[in-house]
Formats: C-alpha cells, structure tokens, sequence
C-alpha cells in the first residue's frame, strides 16, 4: 500500500483499476533529465548562436528552479506519506487501546451491578422476613 501512496498511477477509467504506476522518485529524475538536457541545450545554443546573455540567464534559472521544485515536491511528498503512515498507526493503536478501554468499563459496570444486587439482597432480607412473618395467614 505505500508503494501505491508514493507513485504516479494513470488508470482505467472504465475499469477503475491501475494501468501502471511510477514511483515519484522516477518522475523527478526524469524530469530532472529533461531540465538539465535543457539547460544543456541553451548553452550550447547561446555559443553557437551569439544569443542574448540576459534573456539566457533567465531562461538557465527557470530550468533551475522548475528542478529545485521538483525536487522540493517529491521531498515533501515522501515526508507526507510518512506522516499519513505515523498517523494511521495512531489512530489503530488508539481504536485499540479505546476498545479495550470500552470493554473494561462494560466489565466493571457489570461487577459494580452485581455487588450492588448483593448487598441489596442481604441489607433488605430482614426485613423481608420479618415481613413475611408478620403477614397473616391466608
């Protein structure tokens, strides 16, 4: 299930399922690939071509930067996938620890009853008896 959480999946939208899915860290380094086959290509085309330095420049750090992003996301995503399994981990050990939490209550309310019908029952018998002896016969 992580592996399906940190990759690119295209489906079927007929079928609903996954046609085929890339791990994110494959889609930035192609992407990767293709910034720097780019920024490779703009200098050779700026000595080649006597292009224009300024216009270059900004062209280079677009390319730089669309890099950095991609690499800043699939940092960040991984880190969420992280914490998305931290917190479902939570909240099972906590479902679990509220459960048995639940059935220890439900134990204790039934003891509680219990005692309580005893003591009952042994605080009234007395009277109960003296009751039934003191009734008049039918």
């Amino acid at each position: 299930m992580a592996d399906q959480e940190s990759a690119v999946s295209v489906t079927d939208d007929r079928a609903g399922t996954a046609m085929f899915s890339v791990p994110y860290r494959v889609v930035a380094l192609a992407a990767s690939l293709v910034g720097a086959s780019c920024l490779v290509a703009l200098i050779v085309v700026t000595s080649l071509e006597n292009a224009d330095a300024l216009a270059s420049t900004a062209i280079a750090l677009a390319i730089i930067t669309f890099i950095v992003q991609l690499i800043v996301y699939v940092a960040q995503a991984e880190q969420a996938r992280r914490e998305n399994e931290l917190t479902q981990r939570l909240h099972s050990e906590l479902a679990s620890a509220l459960a048995d939490l639940t059935a220890r209550a439900h134990g204790t309310e039934a003891m509680v009853a219990s005692m309580s019908d005893k003591v009952l029952d042994k605080a009234l018998q007395p009277f109960v008896v003296r009751a039934l002896l003191e009734q008049p016969p039918i």
